[in-house]
């Protein structure tokens, strides 16, 4: 009984060390796109950028690496009319464990704007229309 105890209370502080989390939101412009992040329930002491052309995360690339303080990035270079998704990667200050944000696809576009959503994409069951944040 005493082991069971014990191995509770060890997976409970292992899950409770690991709180951080990070939402991002992506804003399309024209050949590029602006990131923002907040990170809550913790601090984080690295952080970096990732990209990618789908939303699977194994294939993703490393294209910054950013100060622990930066909550921004403009990614440049892009081209108009293809679809990127995009994650922040953070180490937590607590323990030194890497957490991965949510993807944040963009579709930039020629002029300003453009098309920008979070990955799973919600729908509006009665229409079946995706929901663009």
């Amino acid at each position: 009984m005493t082991r069971m105890f014990v191995a509770a209370a060890l997976l409970a502080v292992s899950l409770s060390a690991h709180s951080a989390s990070v939402s991002l939101n992506a804003s399309p412009a024209a050949s590029s796109t602006n990131l923002t992040w907040t990170v809550s329930n913790g601090s984080v002491n690295a952080q970096e950028v990732y990209r990618d052309t789908d939303s699977n995360p194994s294939g993703r690339v490393r294209v910054a690496t950013l100060s622990a303080s930066s909550r921004s990035y403009t990614a440049t270079g892009l081209t108009n009319g293809v679809q990127y998704y995009f994650w922040i990667k953070a180490r937590q200050s607590s323990d030194n464990v890497w957490i991965n944000s949510n993807a944040a696809g963009v579709i930039p576009t020629a002029g300003s704007g453009g098309n920008t959503y979070h990955w799973p994409l919600t729908a509006n069951l009665a229409t079946h229309d995706p929901t663009l944040f």
